[in-house]
């Protein structure tokens, strides 16, 4: 029983900043700096707004040819 509430404990803990990341992306500027850890008004402009500013979806792309390349790679050798 102790193995098993230190795993969940460390799940938390590692899963906190996660999840507090998510919670933050939903959020409207105006509740960003707010002690409240889930937002009051659900938001996804935030994302838009950053597929608007920077090449997300480049980035997204690329990251995903790099990571099939070194798998394939790797399953080769």
């Amino acid at each position: 029983a102790g193995i098993l509430l230190l795993n969940i404990l460390m799940a938390i803990f590692v899963m906190f900043p996660i999840i507090y990341a998510v919670c933050i992306t939903f959020k409207p500027p105006s509740e960003v700096f707010e002690a409240n850890f889930f937002p009051t008004n659900p938001t996804v402009q935030n994302i838009i707004d950053a597929f608007e500013t920077a090449p997300l979806g480049t980035y997204l792309l690329n990251t995903f040819i790099v990571a099939v390349s070194i798998t394939l790679a790797q399953s080769l050798t």
